[in-house]
């Protein structure tokens, strides 16, 4: 009888799943694509898969294409093996650049169709299952003994006059099966399908104040500097945080509620400054002159995730558009003087538009704003 898997069921098990590991120059949209167009498949760049170091208490991210296919009840990953941050996912298995995971519904014949059919793929070196393992050499006592030679993904060699003595692998180095199963629990039950979500108001600048903004980037090339687009350029009302749908529901009903009785609220930009996120990190951003209007509407929108019931953090409202990440600035504290000497604010008056929910998504390690609902 085939296994079944429904996404609201927590029943992921070794018997579940085929892990394929893909060795290619490909890039991981490219490489997306052909599948899809092989395979009749819909693979899309998902929020980055999130995994536990256990032995070093740390949590990785990788970039993450996913599908469900629901006539075979079928989950489909393609997990970048390596991300911006050299973190290998499977150590035990370097040399692949990225893991397929196929889980659900006759997995493993769905497995043997996908290695047949991407081996066609122009510039794939290798496609190889890495779970379940498919070898059944029988060793021989000193392989036994532990003097087992392996070729580069881990696979015994039978051959071992040819074969150069295989490294003891350090115990962190090894595939954990177990944890790569509540790897991946955690993400299609939890991470990937509740959003984190926050309440803000676009905001565009004129072409003074954007040509301000490039001279001091300009000014400050020498430093690990990461620009925020000026599409990306925000006035946050309310940061939420991880809700479920319907949570999100509930934040947009109330939300449109609040709104009906709000006329239109004009802002004006009259200072830059920074907040450090930690020693010698800095978020440059361009501060708004006190607007009591901007408040009272930040003191209604707060209210609304309590409501919905969702825990958020009682920070103090400081209304600004950020512009720009310093990363270990070379001169410390002296940031705020080097910026304000750069940078000539002249006073701009903004009307603003129209509130929009946004959801804040992490791909390949840096964050990526899709809309939810315009008001």
């Amino acid at each position: 009888m085939s296994i079944e898997l429904e996404l609201s069921e927590h029943t992921i098990s070794p018997d579940n799943l085929t892990i394929i590991g893909i060795t290619t120059p490909i890039e991981g949209f490219a490489l997306a694509q052909a599948i899809n167009i092989n395979l009749y498949t819909k693979l899309t760049l998902f929020k980055d898969f999130e995994s536990y170091n256990q032995a070093k208490n740390e949590t990785n991210r990788f970039k993450n294409y996913y599908y469900y296919h629901s006539p075979y009840r079928l989950h489909n990953f393609l997990i970048s093996n390596k991300n911006s941050d050299d973190k290998i996912l499977f150590q035990k298995y370097k040399k692949f650049d990225y893991i397929f995971i196929l889980i659900g519904r006759d997995h493993k014949r769905h497995a043997r169709n996908f290695i047949k059919t991407i081996k066609d793929i122009y510039n794939i070196v290798l496609t190889k299952t890495i779970y379940p393992t498919t070898s059944k050499i029988k060793l021989s006592q000193e392989q036994e003994e532990g003097n087992l030679n392996l070729d580069i993904f881990g696979e015994p060699i039978t051959d071992s006059q040819t074969a150069k003595p295989a490294k003891k692998k350090r115990k962190e180095d090894e595939f954990n099966l177990t944890q790569f199963i509540e790897d991946i629990d955690f993400n299609l039950f939890n991470s990937m399908f509740e959003k984190k979500i926050f309440l803000a108001y676009p905001i565009v600048l004129n072409e003074a104040l954007n040509r301000q903004i490039n001279n001091l980037m300009e000014s400050l090339s020498q430093e690990n500097i990461r620009p925020i687009p000026k599409e990306k350029y925000h006035l946050t009302l309310e940061f939420i945080g991880t809700s479920s749908t319907r949570q999100i529901q509930n934040i947009i009903s109330s939300t449109k509620d609040i709104l009906k009785d709000i006329k239109d609220i004009e802002i004006e930009i009259d200072r830059i400054d920074v907040f450090e996120t930690k020693k010698n990190n800095f978020v440059l951003w361009l501060g708004i002159k006190e607007n009591q209007a901007l408040i009272q509407l930040q003191k209604k929108i707060k209210s609304i995730p309590k409501e919905a019931k969702i825990n958020i953090e009682e920070t103090e409202f400081i209304p600004h558009i950020s512009i720009c990440r310093i990363n270990n600035y070379q001169k410390g504290i002296s940031i705020k003087e080097d910026i304000k000497s750069i940078f000539k604010i002249e006073n701009l008056q903004l009307k603003l538009s129209c509130l929009t929910l946004f959801e804040t998504i992490s791909v390949d390690n840096t964050q990526r704003y899709d809309i939810i609902y315009v008001f």
